[in-house]
């Protein structure tokens, strides 16, 4: 790229009506190249006004909300309200006048632009994720995750599946940390009880945990579709509310529905108030698992493109049995004794029984 240098009002037009063509921006202090952020933006402005501050370059969404901000920074460098300000949005930028001279160079954050004056550090020295090792403060969605027995990553490595999604007694992806903005400190998020639904704003994170929720239960329910059980009592209670949640998810109430289905087969410490709505009847367990499915794949429809591709590159979920003659019934016992542990005496059996140690038997009475 040719030298470029020129005014302040030069460089601000040239960086606005080439945003989209630029080379990733080349930090000066944690060395890292990152591009400026293109998921979502509709238009880029010059002089947008967004308080306490204005910015010189402003990305939009479709909404008119920022995206990311280009500082160019000649004579009057952002005071600490605007740092403070432009931190706690996803990407901010610093550049001087001599910015696009063979390339594009400055300052990738709020954070490095504050310790410019410092001696430049190793790029491990600063926060980074534990899969990717890039800095949280270059990452293009400035969130990081951890699964309660997971490394710490950024929300694209979680996409991926970094983040474990079965560890013991710790299953419902609680426990978060969730990197809030670049000059904070990082939070522990809480558990939640139930699963959650995001809200007319849901940001990034919101989507992906509630796509979490939605892919848990997802694999959950198609395990249990591969085991033959008996009902308990009559289940009509239970296929009636599936009615309602196929009719939601029909009309596009995805929430409502979500609402509707999160109580089936919920334990006694994680249901809503209501009635208990079991589903150990295999129809209602075959419906009980594409609801969450079709729930997971709309879930999964509404995030980038970046965070569906990681997602996509997971193993795919397994198939729900939907014929219960296909259903194979494996007890719990040794594989030469004679009885299973729902008392079975396999020498007087007609048929061979088939027993595991240390597998998961799919007999409800060996459980």
């Amino acid at each position: 790229m040719p030298k470029r240098s020129g005014t302040h009002n030069e460089v601000r037009d040239t960086v606005a009506q080439e945003y989209f063509n630029l080379p990733p921006l080349n930090c000066r202090f944690c060395k890292y190249e990152t591009p400026l952020p293109t998921e979502g933006v509709a238009h880029v402005v010059t002089e947008h006004t967004h308080r306490p501050f204005r910015a010189d370059v402003a990305a939009l969404n479709r909404r008119g909300q920022v995206v990311a901000v280009v500082e160019i920074v000649n004579t009057n460098p952002p005071n600490e309200q605007t740092l403070a300000a432009q931190s706690e949005l996803a990407s901010a930028f610093y550049v001087t006048l001599d910015a696009l001279d063979d390339g594009f160079s400055g300052y990738c954050s709020p954070f490095c632009w504050t310790h410019r004056a410092e001696e430049n550090v190793s790029p491990w020295s600063v926060p980074a994720c534990e899969g990717c090792n890039r800095p949280y403060y270059t990452l293009e969605f400035p969130y990081v995750l951890r699964g309660c027995c997971s490394p710490l990553v950024c929300i694209e490595c979680a996409a991926m599946g970094m983040v474990g999604r079965d560890c013991g007694d710790h299953r419902r992806l609680g426990g978060y940390l969730s990197y809030a903005s670049y000059l904070s400190d990082l939070l522990w998020g809480e558990e939640e009880m139930f699963t959650r639904i995001p809200g007319p704003d849901a940001d990034v994170l919101d989507l992906f945990l509630s796509f979490s929720d939605a892919d848990f239960w997802a694999m959950v329910w198609t395990n249990r579709t591969a085991k033959s059980e008996e009902a308990r009592s009559p289940e009509t209670q239970t296929a009636d509310r599936l009615d309602e949640v196929d009719a939601a998810f029909n009309s596009g109430d995805w929430n409502n529905g979500q609402r509707l289905l999160q109580p089936i087969g919920a334990p006694a410490w994680d249901r809503p108030p209501g009635p208990a709505l079991f589903a150990w009847n295999h129809d209602n367990c075959v419906r009980t698992a594409l609801a969450w499915r079709r729930l997971r794949e709309y879930r999964l429809s509404c995030l980038p493109t970046l965070i569906q591709a990681g997602i996509q590159s997971r193993p795919p979920l397994g198939d729900v049995v939907t014929d219960i003659a296909k259903v194979a019934v494996i007890h719990r016992g040794f594989p030469d004794g004679r009885f299973t542990a729902c008392g079975i005496d396999r020498e007087k059996g007609d048929e061979p029984i088939e027993v595991t140690m240390t597998g998961n038997p799919t007999c409800g009475s060996c459980l």
